[in-house]
């Protein structure tokens, strides 16, 4: 029997999540979408004495999924989970999330989130994700997005009007 450990299968999970989300989209051109511009930003909670970073979209047209990598300093912060955020999900059609630490690489979270099956993508602004963080120490760190891939319900690429955007977590 192979024994593959959990951040390997997670990370094999998000890849599958690329290849159901450009099935589901039917052909690509993988062109940016024409004249779509959506900004993608984080904001910082605490709960419970953990820090929730949520990323969020806004001014979206047509958004069918979203791929997210988020770097942090391992020394600081420690991953403990995510959760879809609510936008794609709108008018309760079925949804693929997933989440994992990258394999091999500590302070790297994957996220994957898309609709299923043949739907319309959503418009508007909302999270993609909450990502709950424990703290290991109080030096801060800064949470950056280190790849953003937003694609509408025909997989083509969307435009994002923010180049890897960061937030300082204290």
């Amino acid at each position: 029997m192979i024994n593959l450990n959990r951040k390997w299968v997670a990370t094999i999970m998000v890849a599958g999540l690329w290849v159901i989300l450009a099935g589901a989209c039917g052909t690509s051109t993988n062109k940016p979408a024409p004249n779509v511009n959506s900004t993608v930003f984080l904001s910082t909670q605490h709960i419970n004495g953990n820090i929730v970073v949520s990323v969020n979209v806004k001014d979206a047209s047509d958004l069918y999924g979203a791929a997210v990598t988020l770097s942090y300093d391992p020394t600081v912060l420690k991953y403990q989970n995510a959760e879809a955020g609510g936008l794609l999900g709108a008018g309760n059609v079925q949804t693929n999330f997933l989440s994992a630490e990258e394999a091999g690489a500590n302070g790297v979270v994957v996220l994957g989130y898309s609709r299923k099956g043949i739907e319309n993508g959503v418009g508007g602004s909302g999270t993609i994700a909450n990502v709950d963080f424990s703290v290991l120490s109080k030096a801060g760190s800064l949470v950056t997005t280190t790849s953003i891939v937003l694609k509408d319900s025909k997989g083509n690429v969307i435009n994002t009007g923010s180049v890897n955007p960061s937030i300082n977590v204290n």
